[in-house]
């Protein structure tokens, strides 16, 4: 039994059938009574199905940016804690449980990916896989954490301030920020979630996106 409830987060643009994954796992495991927020950031359309779930549906038509979707939700959410999901996470069995735990006021908690079978994965994705995922075993602090699947405290996001409204890495500065603040950045591997690397086309869009126009 969940004892606190949780303002879920969801950034979304133009990825309906990921969506609909995202939301029928957290029905699945039992999270629909939880304040699950939507926030559509410029989408086409807005799929037919959503008014099936129990969700909250806001709408951000600014510059695409899923840092400006992310404020939104917080800013509107209505409950003390806060958990960022992307669109294409699939969380695993005792997700939220786990990161209820183990979340404290002065701490953010990421969770980690599910390891997939490398035989499973192309150049592309092996690469993204190794530089996206981080390793509670590794030694040192934990120096930033990206917002794919991460707990914290509303009060945190106040005293932090937003995130930047930057296409990416905007999660990097602002968990960076919190970090020189004096909170805790940590990972745990039961706050668990699958997630689907980027291939080809993708990844190249995305270091294009990160090297400023150079891949």
């Amino acid at each position: 039994m969940i004892d606190h409830r949780v303002s879920i987060i969801i950034p979304h643009r133009n990825q309906p059938v990921q969506l609909r994954k995202c939301l029928d796992r957290l029905m699945e495991l039992g999270y629909g009574n939880q304040e699950i927020i939507v926030v559509d950031n410029g989408s086409e359309m807005i799929p037919d199905y959503f008014n099936n779930y129990p969700v909250k549906m806001l709408r951000s038509d600014s510059k695409p940016s899923p840092y400006i979707a992310r404020n939104l939700g917080i800013e509107r959410s209505g409950c003390d804690i806060i958990a960022l999901l992307d669109v294409n996470a699939i969380v695993e069995s005792g997700w939220l449980e786990y990161a209820l735990d183990l979340l404290r006021d002065d701490t953010i908690l990421g969770g980690i990916v599910a390891r997939p079978n490398p035989a499973r994965l192309n150049l592309f994705q092996r690469f993204d896989y190794l530089h996206s995922v981080i390793d509670p075993k590794d030694p040192g602090p934990i120096k930033a954490l990206p917002a794919t699947n991460l707990f914290f405290y509303k009060k945190v996001w106040e005293v932090v301030g937003p995130f930047q409204e930057v296409r990416s890495l905007g999660d990097m500065e602002w968990t960076v920020r919190a970090r020189n603040l004096g909170y805790k950045l940590t990972v745990n591997s039961h706050v668990r979630f699958q997630y689907p690397f980027k291939s080809g086309k993708a990844f190249t869009a995305k270091c294009r996106r990160l090297g400023r126009g150079h891949a």
